[in-house]
């Protein structure tokens, strides 16, 4: 096939797909255009100005000097030969890398100009970072056609405020925007009050991350990697920089939030150990196209009407956009398992699936049969019946109710699970969830209906957990020995959430007859009454019905993974010992039509999950005293991996004079050898048997809260280093160990902490090195440790030291940010072999930045006097820039 023919069929899928309208036709050409080829001849023909109005992804002046084709060269021509991705800036405003960053699977798609015209109708097509997320392309190719429409659209360009700090430039709006993306991004010019590129670059910029142009970076990158736009009002000369003040208000807000939960539950006794609490969220399966789904969103097509929502105020985050699954389909194979695995990895105990179901069927087969027909699971899955919602996919009359054929498909439904031990259970019997029940009269009829239809399948009857349900109404409760469940205390619902606004809260445009919440405030009145009947505990993600009533939407402002950890937190605590039918029910997993999703997102990336592994870290850790009587204040901790440095180390250790106990772990199959090489030293030690992985990081990690919970003051973290890539590897650790081993040093570093207690940890001077200096291929896992850590990544990488060789003295308290993080296994990469990179060199490089988190600070203890004079540096002098 020749360029000339891919490019005309390329050209006609163009046309096909009703993305030249017939007015920018006639207005280019007087005539429609029915055909690729003549639309790609029409267009070598036509002025510039029709060039934009028949082809809009390609602005003319911008395309030659960016490619530098041709004078008379036809523009579309080739641009269709060369392929989108070749021809990847065609317009100002058009980055198809950027659809790319959104869309990977569309690699190959991409390659040729057909599969972009192809794929332009599916959702998730987004053609350049600063047009609307998520618009469908036809609105977006119109918005090009007249990009001044553009410029009141686009909230991070003010064009008055532009204007009135530069006298430069250009008359005209999209002038004006043109001239921002062209040079004054690039020169670190203010678009608006909402972003400040000097405070973006300094935070966000460094070693391997070059920011040339801020505004770009953070709507093409940054904002799907959590950095913040850090806005900064006018005046200029404010004494106090808005990305401070904002990051010092939000703090306050959270400081606030998180006395007033710890209120509602207090900290646990030292060393309560308690079991842990299950957490389950409720899953939608609204991704099927057809009339139910239309019933329930107003949109026959899955994702439509979410990404076709839109902002109604400054910083409301619409339209909302998935994270890493993508524009995803639940009914592909592959799909669910993948949110399966990421649920259970953060901690998620299983899914509450809600099924639609009612006498003549069920609205959304294909999410029960996903569940049900995996063949392995690593979560269980329970029920969940709204029935309002139900009726209203059936299309059923108003005031109808199910009756014993819907009870059957669902005590079938429930036995499928069941019988394959896939069901989430409740005092042994299968959990169901019977939501949205209002209309229904007699709801303890509607349960006993449910019990028999299940005991008729040879099952137990279900634990019903009837949400929603006021207290008075449906009766009394119908528990009895053949019948068990609890009612859900609370809305449980975010339509009926009934609690007072805030006078902070944003003002929706007039007209609208909507709320904004504050999260803080519906998290602490379902927090008081799920712990007050002990639970289960109803606690929302987020809410935003923006997509389905935007018109009266629903919102619950600041849900970001902070207050949602908090949350959690405190749930998991206040419920922990309650019993065997106390869990938490998170709302939801992935209802992006009511904006409550824990799933991964386009804005927050994987933060709401990884808050959920923290809360769950947490609350499995109960604070403990720094030191107990009777108890060594010294625990030495020792990772071996080399036997024959293990021999050195114990040697060393054997000659101490201040008290201390081991704690010994080691990799698998040497715990023999081990403990002949203790037997030979003299020495006593609790060995733990790890697995090879997260190098002696993740071991310490894994130990710690038991070695704490022991009762001892500090810690001296010790391993077998050898570096065999170094020829001054050997060296390199004797010299760690030298100092830090030395019985002089040992004893007055343990008086330097206890007369000092701002003193977090403590390491040989000449082993610290500048964070910023020393990143290396660490960079990415630094700043994320960094910010999750609640760190400003500029001032640490300035002013923190780290302890190359991550052999150090400290105090329990300052790990406790480093901790509460609830790095597992799986955050660690298998063992290769890596000298650089990995998620434990990272750790290496911040536990510092948590002991500055934690108020602390680290000492550097100088060599002590039996040091030879002139000895070896083993760092390369390095002068590393941060911004």
């Amino acid at each position: 096939m020749t360029l000339r023919s891919a490019g005309a069929l390329a050209a006609q899928a163009y046309l096909d797909g009703g993305y030249l309208p017939a007015a920018s036709a006639h207005a280019a050409t007087g005539a429609d255009v029915l055909y690729g080829e003549e639309l790609v001849d029409l267009y070598g023909l036509a002025p510039p100005a029709a060039q934009r109005a028949l082809f809009p992804l390609i602005d003319p002046g911008h395309y030659r000097q960016l490619y530098g084709t041709a004078p008379g060269a036809n523009l579309l021509a080739d641009f269709l030969a060369a392929g989108p991705l070749a021809r990847s800036r065609p317009h100002p405003l058009v980055d198809l890398g950027f659809t790319l960053y959104l869309r990977p699977d569309l690699q190959d798609v991409l390659t040729r100009a057909r599969g972009l015209m192809a794929v332009m109708g599916e959702c998730g097509i987004t053609l350049g970072p600063v047009l609307p997320l998520g618009a469908p392309v036809a609105e977006q190719l119109d918005l090009l056609r007249r990009p001044e429409t553009l410029v009141p659209l686009c909230g991070w360009f003010d064009e008055a405020f532009y204007r009135r700090h530069h006298a430069d430039v250009p008359p005209g709006a999209w002038a004006a925007l043109r001239h921002f993306l062209a040079h004054g991004d690039a020169a670190l010019r203010r678009p608006s009050v909402r972003f400040d590129p000097r405070a973006y670059v300094a935070a966000y910029a460094g070693p391997g991350r070059a920011i040339a142009r801020p505004l770009y970076h953070y709507l093409s990158a940054g904002r799907f990697d959590g950095c913040l736009p850090l806005p900064r009002p006018e005046p200029d000369d404010a004494p106090v920089a808005d990305g401070d003040r904002d990051q010092d208000r939000g703090k306050d807000r959270l400081a606030r939030f998180r006395a007033a939960a710890e209120r509602l539950c207090p900290a646990p006794a030292e060393g309560d150990a308690r079991p842990p609490v299950p957490v389950l969220a409720r899953y939608s399966p609204l991704f099927e196209p057809g009339p139910a789904l239309e019933a329930l969103t107003g949109q026959p097509v899955p994702w439509a009407g979410i990404t076709a929502a839109r902002p109604l105020y400054a910083d409301h985050a619409q339209p909302a956009a998935p994270g890493r699954l993508g524009y995803y389909d639940p009914r592909v194979a592959g799909t669910l398992a993948e949110q399966m695995r990421l649920a259970a990895d953060h901690g998620l105990s299983g899914f509450v699936l809600d099924h639609y179901l009612w006498d003549d069927g069920c609205a959304f087969p294909a999410g029960y049969a996903a569940f049900a027909g995996m063949a392995e699971a690593p979560l269980p899955v329970a029920l969940g019946w709204p029935l309002r919602d139900a009726a209203r996919a059936a299309r059923a009359p108003a005031g109808d109710l199910p009756g014993p054929a819907a009870a059957d498909r669902l005590a079938g439904d429930i036995a499928r699970l069941w019988q394959a031990g896939r069901a989430v259970l409740v005092d042994d019997r299968p959990l169901l969830v019977l939501r949205q029940l209002d209309g229904i009269e007699d709801v303890a009829g509607l349960c006993s209906l449910i019990a028999g239809a299940c005991t008729a399948q040879g099952m137990p009857a279900p634990w019903i957990l009837l949400a929603g349900v006021d207290g008075e109404r449906g009766g009394p409760a119908p528990w009895s020995d053949d019948l068990r469940g609890a009612v859900l205390p609370g809305p449980a619902e975010l339509a009926r959430l009934d609690v007072p606004a805030d006078d902070t809260a944003p003002d929706l445009p007039p007209g609208l007859a909507g709320r904004v919440l504050p999260y803080e405030t519906v998290a602490l009145d379902c927090l008081r009454r799920g712990l007050a009947a002990g639970g289960p505990l109803w606690l929302p993600v987020g809410a935003d019905t923006t997509p389905v009533a935007p018109d009266a939407p629903l919102i619950l402002q600041d849900s970001g993974p902070e207050p949602l950890g908090i949350a959690l937190e405190t749930a998991l605590r206040g419920l922990s010992g309650a019993g065997s039918d106390a869990f938490v029910l998170l709302d939801a997993w992935n209802d992006w039509h009511q904006g409550a999703v824990l799933e991964p997102d386009g804005r927050l990336g994987d933060a709401r999950l990884r808050a959920l592994r923290l809360a769950r870290a947490r609350a499995a850790v109960p604070p403990l005293p720094e030191a107990q009587p009777g108890v060594p204040a010294l625990a030495v901790i020792l990772h071996v991996y080399y036997t024959d440095v293990a021999a050195e180390i114990l040697d060393r250790l054997a000659r101490i004079d201040t008290p201390f106990r081991l704690y010994v772990t080691c990799r698998p199959g040497i715990a023999a050898d081990l403990a002949a090489l203790l037997e030979a030293a003299g020495l006593q030690a609790r060995v733990f048997e790890t697995p090879n992985r997260g190098r002696d990081i993740l071991p310490f990690l894994t130990i710690l809260p038991e070695v704490q919970a022991a009762g001892h003051a500090c810690f001296l973290k010790l391993h077998t280093k050898k570096s065999p890539h170094r020829q001054d590897g050997a060296d390199w650790s004797d010299d760690l160990l030298d100092q830090l081993c030395n019985p002089a040093t040992i004893a007055a570093t343990l008086r330097l902490m206890a007369d000092d207690p701002g003193v977090g940890l403590a390491g040989p001077r000449d082993h610290a090195l500048l964070l910023r200096s020393y990143l290396m291929e660490n960079e990415a896992h630094v700043l994320d440790l960094i910010r999750r850590m609640q760190a400003r990544p500029a001032e640490c990488a300035e002013q923190c030291r780290f302890i190359a060789g991550s052999m150090i003295f400290g105090r329990f308290a300052a790990l406790g940010p480093l901790m509460r993080l609830g790095l597992s296994a799986e955050d660690f990469e298998p063992e290769d072999g890596q000298l650089d990179g990995t998620l434990a060199h990272a750790v290496e490089r911040t536990m510092v930045v948590s002991c500055r988190q934690a108020g602390l600070r680290m000492a550097l203890l100088d060599p002590g006097e039996d040091r030879p004079a002139g000895a070896p540096s083993f760092y390369q002098d390095r002068d590393g820039a941060w911004g």
